[in-house]
């Protein structure tokens, strides 16, 4: 009697071997080509905000912040446990 895979294990595979596969881009395809050679997307430029973003630092209140926010979702986490273990 031939041993068949499970089903999961199949899709697994088949996906793990698509994700392998290299992109169909016309880059690869037409390697050499002008296209290949062009920048691709000149338009999109880093904006002001953007810049911004990305050169912040987190302060220690901005740690605090969040620690507290933390501690307020638990709190409340806890609180919502215990009335449905009342109920």
């Amino acid at each position: 009697m031939p041993i068949r895979p499970p089903l999961l294990l199949v899709a697994l595979a088949a996906g793990l071997l698509s994700a392998c596969s290299p992109p169909d881009a016309p880059e690869i395809r037409t390697l050499g080509s002008a296209e290949a050679r062009r920048e691709p997307y000149p338009e999109i430029v880093p904006t002001g905000p953007l810049l911004a973003q990305a050169t912040t630092r987190v302060t220690p209140d901005d740690t605090a912040q969040v620690q507290a926010a933390g501690a307020e979702t638990a709190r409340r986490a806890r609180l919502l446990q215990n009335r449905n273990l009342d109920q």
